[in-house]
């Protein structure tokens, strides 16, 4: 009752509470609080993954997809960090994006494959990393990257598929970036060798 005289006391609607017997006024829940009925006499923290951005609330919210709530009685979700997401509803943590997929920014609600020269190593990752010289990811989502087998090479970074050493040259090692010219006195027939051979 809040004037002098009353005959009677009014319910607190909800949104509000009237904590102690005798109150002359209802008060508003408290941010990240909320009373959901007619005459409550506290209000109940919202749980994980909700919260409540108003004073005088009456429910909770789910958490938006790509952010998330670990703790009880927020004002706000959090958005994921980038190299992981949420694509669920009232999420209260955030998954790291599995190997050779990745999540450049804030707020991911799910995770990029790794293109063809490309690999991601670790979980959570940030950015696809392309393959060094002399190695290639033939397949998207690679985790690693292979070397370029004998006979092969590969002299951009981000390379696909390694490309056979030409006549006249051969690569003796895996793993080249750049195939050698057989010396003096010997020769290959034919492209992709990794030895050459007498005349």
């Amino acid at each position: 009752a809040n004037n002098s005289g009353s005959t009677g006391c009014s319910v607190c609607h909800v949104g509000k509470h009237a904590p102690a017997l005798g109150g002359m006024e209802c008060l508003s829940c408290e941010l990240g609080k909320v009373a959901a009925t007619n005459g409550s006499v506290s209000c109940d923290l919202c749980g994980l993954g909700k919260y409540s951005a108003i004073a005088g609330g009456s429910h909770c919210n789910e958490c938006a997809v790509g952010k998330y709530n670990p703790d009880q009685g927020q004002s706000h979700c959090d958005m994921c960090s980038p190299g992981e997401f949420s694509n669920q509803l009232g999420s209260q943590t955030c998954t790291q994006c599995p190997q050779g997929s990745v999540a450049n920014n804030s707020g991911s609600t799910g995770c990029s494959v790794c293109h063809v020269g490309k690999y991601a190593p670790a979980l959570g990752g940030m950015k696809c990393l392309s393959c060094e010289l002399g190695k290639v990811a033939a397949t998207n989502g690679s985790v690693s990257c292979e070397l370029c087998s004998l006979g092969k090479y590969m002299d951009n970074k981000g390379g696909s598929s390694c490309m056979d050493c030409a006549a006249g040259t051969h690569a003796p090692e895996v793993g080249r970036a750049h195939c050698i010219a057989c010396n003096s006195g010997l020769f290959t027939g034919s492209s992709g060798l990794a030895d050459c051979d007498k005349c």
